[in-house]
């Protein structure tokens, strides 16, 4: 695979793609910060304005960005502390900060989503 190409999951339909994984615009602005002086990427701590579902609907997040995944055509960040899991067409306003920070070394996005998805579905049919 190319590098920054992004990985897939074989039979899920899902992509995953890590911060420093060179993912596209968009997403760039969202994962990773170019100093403009090196190729070098540094992690950054965003501070969003997101929209949720539950009150009140439009909250103020805090978050060191992890990942991101496309499923089913929509993109979601995953992202400390916590971690926590977010549409990125929720996002509302995003602001990039000076404070750096470095992803965990034993965070797996991979294991993260699948363990995730089956928390998910498993809150649906609790009703």
């Amino acid at each position: 695979m190319r590098p920054g190409a992004g990985s897939y999951g074989a039979s899920t339909g899902v992509a995953f793609r890590p911060p420093d994984g060179r993912p596209d615009c968009a997403a760039r602005r969202l994962t990773c910060s170019n100093s403009g002086q090196s190729d070098q990427h540094v992690l950054r701590v965003l501070h969003i304005r997101y929209r949720r579902w539950a009150e009140p609907t439009d909250v103020r997040r805090r978050l060191e960005p992890y990942g991101l995944v496309l499923k089913a055509g929509r993109w979601y960040v995953v992202a400390g502390p916590g971690p926590r899991t977010l549409r990125m067409d929720q996002i509302l306003e995003l602001d990039s900060s000076n404070e750096e920070f470095g992803r965990p070394d034993a965070f797996d996005l991979a294991a993260y989503w699948t363990a995730y998805q089956r928390d998910f579905h498993a809150r649906l049919h609790r009703g």
